[in-house]
């Protein structure tokens, strides 16, 4: 695979950028939403109701797409810092391309797919895993 030209790598970076614009939206929904939520006193309410379950799935949901959207404007962040090293697009485990349709598709990717594949087996998330 070809390493990425500076066009590609202007073009993913644009990408990176509104992928990380959309995400700091998300959160700030995320958190208004949640604030509103506890601002009405509707899980206090809800507890108070004998609802507990209810009002603790609503915060631990809302905490859990809080957490997994800052997780990924953290590797948005990576990639852009990576592209500013001139180090975006290079596979961590084995220094080949990522190649560019892959990093279109997932741009924060920081393995090619062969060992993106030998990842995922090792951790028990690709094909052949076993319990």
């Amino acid at each position: 695979m070809a390493r990425l030209t500076s066009a590609e790598a202007a073009a993913l970076k644009e990408q990176l950028l509104a992928r990380r614009a959309e995400l700091l939206a998300e959160i700030r929904d995320k958190l208004a939403e949640s604030r509103a939520h506890t601002g009405t006193g509707e899980i206090v309410q809800w507890s108070e109701t004998g609802d507990q379950a209810l009002a603790t799935l609503i915060a631990s949901t809302d905490f859990e797409i809080a957490r997994r959207d800052i997780e990924a404007v953290r590797e948005v962040d990576a990639s852009l810092r990576s592209i500013a090293a001139g180090e975006y697009g290079h596979c961590v485990d084995c220094g080949r391309s990522v190649g560019f349709n892959r990093l279109q598709a997932y741009p924060t990717a920081t393995r090619c797919t062969d060992c993106q594949g030998h990842f995922e087996r090792r951790r028990g998330h690709g094909r052949g895993a076993s319990l």
